[in-house]
């Protein structure tokens, strides 16, 4: 970080003292310790106003004074002293208070400053005086330890004498829930926000310190901006005696300790939390009186961290006050007798610029965030890329790439140096133990180093892996990165020291162990303070003790050793072939110095080097870049100026605070970071300029203003091959192509040379002007050049070159162009590709189709899900499509066997098709597949015998897998499973086997071990019944039939009465389930009669139903609808069954005992239409049953089902959708 003093105004008034801006109109000072006549102090008045009069108040102080137009203005004259001031920011109130009490709280209104409230309680003097970070609450600190908390609005929350006395300063507690009290004898007391006392804070900075001690002040971060991590530093307490402890919080046990070597005055923390500014005095021995101490103003500057960033020595005694200016700015303000100095801060930002891809990158914090983010933002395209790093420590860049340096979350290498290209795509990375405090990036190397110790890494460049490397690496066995390391203590005088370590090749074991081995040597006297590189493979390492050590690179050998300075370095910087070399020290003070070859080199040219630069010095030097391109150029920034040099003569300063990124072709890349990391996730292209050195601007003015002989001798006279290139082409635009061309060889551009060759045969003046725009960018103008010469095609051709494919269909269609169907074909493909490139997948179809790139078209309906459109398309596509394959991949991966199987089918691979069919379990379609139909059986040829071959083998196959596959899921207990793939296969009969073996047995179908059948439900035997009716369906089906009759008994089970039983009625199990729900549900509507009739109907399913559950519902309903015949009957049946036990039994004869003591075994009269259907179910006649109400259908007209053949009343079955048996829908 740099500071620069730049701006310094002193008050007027002389020997009168001070004078202040009065609140009132901004333009009244006020005057103290005048004594004696002196000169008369002056007071602008605003728009300069003729004052005509003026009126004192004696009583009040107020001066009256009237003019012309009208003016008039109130000044008042303050009495005391100000000793505080304090803003509100949020209501924009300024509150003042001066030595006697006096507490004024100012309001803005139209532009000036008027007194809303004033307080004086006239018994002490204020000490502090702080608003919370709300703005809501202020607090109000007396010397003799009364404190009053009031609101914003003026009230009063609660006040209070606190139990000691000196106090010097307060502050509230950035979330506001506690306030801070600093005592004269340097204890600070904690209170929460009612005044309640918490604790004392603890101070550790004076544990060595005996004697009288003062608290100076303390001071808060508040959060606003920049930090938003509660727990970094942010408690910043300060003693006169030069101590200083930086804490989390007011409980903080383990602070940051500063000793400043200061008499401490104040303090102040920046905006963004980054910098804590403590001013002071520091005293030092007289020159002139060795005896006598002399004290000078010193403003240091901390990170949060403790870390001493920069000290600033100012004129005066030192400051009485300080503070920072917001709205990003880093400009410092500092109190010095009746003088204001201002200081801008210069910021070390982690940022750096490759140069080759124009990407600049930089690092900053999200306001909500406390990762840090490195931007890539190239600055020619306005394209930019994010990348969140964790304990991010530095960055480089060089070329292409650009290296981050960051602490990561290991024990045993905690640092991490991540390599990343202008997209901000790692290109490689590694881990080390060696803390990289300073890095730097020439060619394919990345250079670290801390204090003492050198490490070099050589990345991989993903460029090798193309073109020629490829070739290379497949001959010769692949170089290893190379990995060096080196002390830089391990050298003599002489700089004859031993190898550095190589890590080529090395085991990690050995790499560990030489990297222990530098690390526990100890920590060099002389530390490592910059870096540098050169693109001559060398690497300049300066030290604290101002020696400058060249080494060779990839080597890291020691070669030359220069004393460059007595004071400490911060920076270093090398020119492009490694003669000189310049530093800037702690002062700020720019030196040049020349680079031996090597020590015993020409010492006459070095001295007469020296010599030059010994007379060259520039002071508040904070930047420094040498021309990639002429070694003898440079330029600095010196304060907020801009300067230029050739050699060591400065060209006229630009007024200008850019940090430097890149000095080439006579031009400045300036960044306007301050800027830029205001704007951070969104910055702007201006905010990168290019700044002209003295000869290029005014070979530009003579251009612009077409002076070309002027220009041409001015460019003879500083030749340069960017002036020349300038010349030639302002020479082209002039369309003077002989100078154009002689402008292009002087500066060896052979592309000029060619474009000029390009427009001398070409005979239209019109179109050569049309080139001439287009080679300048002007395509819009070279466009309109062409049309107005009838040339659409070249129009149509330009706009080919750029790539603008929607142009290039305007213009074909607007102007009516004759494009041939291949270049229309081109036109479509490159408009999909332009919405394939944004992910547009919709449009980008339609474009592909119209070009008829199938192989983009079908990525495309796979991202969108399309898969309908896809399937049509391999309809579109012919035989054997080398795409086929591709679409069978997509729809088997998204489990669509239909199409899957189509597609490779038109491509000839059936026996691929069945594998899809069976991966994706579609056995229906698989059986399909391998169907041999009667047409190729019998047709000739021998490509229909072979057909029918492989088919009849892959349907062998393909049983036998069906087959093992049902077998392993019965043996692993997955019955259902093994039913849907018999199910899918077309074996339905065995499916219902299968479903009835499983319905019956409680383990497994080779276990042998009975269930209980009531446990069977409609699903399973509407399921049973399925599958026997379309089992016999397909008997009566043909060729399918015929194929699937062979292999019938898939599973070879044994036919037993029920099966029989089943293949005979199939629609049986589902029919006693049904007539049981139903009589229940009538049972529980209260329609007995009718749950009667359906339970009596459960007498011919004794073989599915346990006997006792139908003769107890046939009670039960016989019961409740008064057949007390019908339930004497129900009963006697069920106490003939067997298996009842004693209780149960007993249970049953008192409950039949009960009922008829009550009533007779006889039924209750019935109307003539129930007798009816009771008649029709005692009958032997086989009556059919209404599936609806389970009643006997009366009617001649009924419904009945098309599938299972059961009947229905047609006025009830028009109530339901389905079948209530089989669950067809109802036609």
């Amino acid at each position: 970080m740099t500071l620069v003093v730049f701006l310094l105004f002193q008050c007027e008034g002389g020997k009168l003292g001070w004078v202040e801006r009065c609140i009132v109109c901004s333009t009244l000072l006020r005057v103290r310790d005048c004594t004696g006549i002196q000169d008369p102090v002056c007071i602008a008045i605003p728009n300069n106003p003729k004052i005509s009069t003026l009126a004192w108040s004696l009583n009040h102080g107020y001066l009256a004074c009237g003019g012309e137009n009208g003016f008039l203005k109130v000044l008042k004259f303050e009495s005391g002293t100000i000793q505080l001031i304090t803003w509100n920011e949020q209501f924009e109130k300024l509150t003042t208070a001066d030595e006697h009490g006096v507490i004024i709280v100012w309001m803005l209104y139209k532009g000036s400053w008027y007194e809303e409230m004033i307080n004086n309680r006239n018994k002490s003097r204020v000490r502090g005086l702080k608003w919370d970070k709300e703005g809501r609450r202020i607090c109000i600190a007396y010397e003799d330890g009364a404190v009053i908390v009031g609101s914003v609005d003026g009230n009063r929350i609660w006040c209070k004498e606190l139990k000691c006395a000196g106090l010097v300063c307060a502050d509230w507690a950035p979330h506001g829930r506690s306030l801070l009290f600093g005592l004269s004898s340097g204890e600070i007391h904690v209170y929460d926000s009612l005044g309640i006392f918490l604790r004392k804070l603890p101070i550790y900075c004076l544990y060595d310190i005996h004697g009288a001690v003062s608290l100076v002040d303390f001071t808060w971060y508040r959060f606003d901006k920049g930090l938003c991590d509660p727990e970094s530093p942010s408690l910043a307490v300060c003693f006169d005696v030069g101590r200083c402890q930086i804490m989390r919080n007011d409980q903080d046990s383990t602070p940051i300790l500063l000793d400043t070597g200061l008499n401490i005055t104040c303090c102040a923390w920046n905006e963004s939390g980054l910098i804590l500014a403590i001013c002071g005095q520091h005293r030092f021995d007289c020159d002139s009186e060795p005896e006598t101490l002399e004290n000078i103003g010193v403003v240091q500057f901390y990170n949060p961290f403790g870390d001493h960033l920069h000290s600033l020595a100012i004129p005066g005694k030192g400051p009485s006050a300080c503070a920072w200016e917001g709205s990003g700015s880093l400009r410092f303000a500092m109190a010095i007798d009746s003088y204001i100095y201002f200081a801008n801060v210069r910021l070390k930002y982690e940022w750096t610029l490759c140069a080759n891809t124009h990407t600049l990158v930089y690092t900053f914090t999200r306001s909500d965030s406390i990762d840090r983010c490195v931007m890539f933002w190239d600055v020619k395209r306005g394209i930019t890329h994010i990348r969140s790093v964790d304990n991010l420590l530095g960055i480089c860049g060089y070329g292409d790439f650009c290296a981050v340096t960051h602490k990561i979350e290991s024990i045993s290498k905690p640092y991490q140096i991540t390599v990343y290209n202008s997209l901000g795509c790692i290109a490689d990375c590694m881990t080390t133990e060696l803390e990289p405090k300073f890095s730097v990036m020439t060619g394919n190397y990345v250079v670290i180093a801390n204090a003492s110790i050198v490490f070099l890494w050589q990345f991989k460049n993903p460029k090798t892996l193309f073109g020629i490397g490829v070739a290379v690496k497949a001959r010769n066995k692949m170089r290893k990165a190379i990995q060096r390391m080196c002390h830089i203590d391990q050298k003599d005088g002489s700089l004859a020291s031993q190898p550095p370590l190589s890590l080529d090749g090395s085991s990690s074991t050995a790499t560990d162990t030489n990297m222990a081995k530098l690390l526990a040597i100890e920590p060099s006297q002389n530390p490592i303070v910059a870096l540098a590189t050169s693109e001559t493979r060398s690497l300049f390492i300066a030290r604290s003790n101002g020696n400058v050590i060249r080494y060779r690179l990839p080597e890291l050998w020691p070669e030359v050793c220069i004393h460059a300075t007595d004071k400490l370095p911060v920076r270093i910087e090398v020119n492009c072939d490694a003669t000189v070399f310049g530093l800037i020290d702690e002062h700020g003070v720019l030196s040049l110095h020349p680079i031996p070859e090597s020590e015993d080199g020409d010492t006459s040219m070095m001295e007469q080097l020296s010599l030059k630069f010994s007379e060259f010095s520039r002071k508040e030097v904070w930047d420094l870049k040498f021309s990639t391109d002429n070694p003898s150029t440079f330029a600095i920034m010196e304060k907020a100026k801009l300067v230029m040099f050739r050699d060591t003569e400065a060209e006229p300063p630009i007024h200008s605070s850019v940090y430097i990124a890149r000095f080439a072709d006579l031009e400045v890349v300036g960044v306007q970071l301050d800027d830029i990391i205001q704007q951070c996730e969104h910055p702007k292209l201006d905010l990168v300029t290019r700044i002209p050195c003295k000869t290029l601007a005014e070979c530009r003015g003579l251009l612009e203003h077409k002076q070309l002989d002027k220009a041409k001798a001015y460019v003879e006279e500083h030749p340069h091959p960017k002036l020349w290139q300038s010349y030639a082409e302002a020479a082209l635009q002039e369309m003077q192509l002989n100078e154009a061309e002689v402008g292009f060889v002087m500066c060896q551009h052979y592309q000029g040379i060619d474009f000029v060759k390009k427009l001398r045969n070409i005979q239209s003046e019109v179109v050569r002007r049309a080139e001439v725009r287009a080679h300048f960018g002007d395509f819009d103008g070279a466009e309109r050049l062409y049309l107005s010469t009838d040339r659409c095609d070249l129009a149509i051709d330009l706009r080919r070159r750029l790539g603008d494919w929607f142009r290039v269909a305007q213009l074909a269609k607007e102007f009516g162009a004759v494009v041939r169907d291949s270049e229309l074909i081109d036109v479509w493909n490159a408009l999909g590709d332009h919405y394939y490139d944004k992910a547009q997948w919709p449009q980008a179809s339609e474009f592909y189709g119209q070009g008829g790139d199938f192989k983009k078209l079908v990525h495309c309906l796979f991202r969108m899900g399309d898969y309908s459109t896809m399937e049509s398309l391999i309809h579109e596509l012919p035989d054997g499509h080398s795409l086929l394959p591709e679409i069978a991949r997509i729809f088997t991966w998204v489990s669509l066997a239909a199409p899957a199987a189509k597609a490779l089918i038109k491509c000839d691979q059936l026996k691929e098709a069945v594998e899809v069919c069976i991966q994706l379990n579609d056995w229906s379609l698989a059986f399909q597949l391998t169907q041999v139909s009667s047409s190729s059986s019998s047709s000739d040829g021998d490509s229909s015998e072979d057909d029918v071959l492989t088919k009849t083998s892959l349907r062998r196959r393909l049983i036998g897998h069906l087959r093992a596959s049902v077998k392993r899921m019965l043996e692993q207990s997955r019955p259902f499973e093994a039913i849907e793939m018999l199910k899918g296969a077309g074996y339905f009969l065995d499916s219902a086997k299968l479903l009835f073996r499983n319905s019956n047995q409680q383990e497994s179908i080779f276990t042998g071990e009975e269930g209980d059948t009531s446990r069977s439900d409609l699903g399973v035997f509407g399921d049973q019944a399925t599958f026997t009716e379309r089992s016999r369906r397909r008997e009566t089906g043909g060729t399918e039939a015929v194929a699937h009759g062979k292999q019938n008994d898939l599973l070879q089970l044994s036919n037993s009465y029920e099966i029989t039983r089943l293949i005979d009625q199939p629609w049986r199990g589902a029919e006693a389930c049904h007539y049981l729900m139903l009589s229940q549900h009538h049972l529980y509507l209260g329609l007995f009669e009718q749950a009667l009739r359906t339970a009596i109907l459960l007498r011919d399913y004794d073989d599915i139903f346990d006997a006792r559950k139908i003769h107890s519902i046939i009670a039960l309903c016989a019961v409740k609808s008064g057949a007390f015949a019908t339930a004497s009957k129900a009963f006697m049946k069920l106490q003939n069954l067997p298996g009842w036990s004693t209780f149960e039994r007993q249970k049953l004869d008192d409950l039949i005992f009960e009922i008829f003591t009550r009533y007779p075994p006889k039924n209750l009269t019935k109307s003539a239409s129930s007798i009816e259907m009771d008649v029709m179910l005692e009958s032997e006649t086989k009556v059919p049953i209404c599936v609806v109400t389970g009643q006997p259908v009366t009617e001649y007209q009924f419904w009945m089902c098309p599938a299972c053949k059961h009947s229905a009343y047609e006025s009830e079955i028009s109530r339901v959708q389905n079948c209530p048996i089989c669950h067809i829908p109802v036609q």
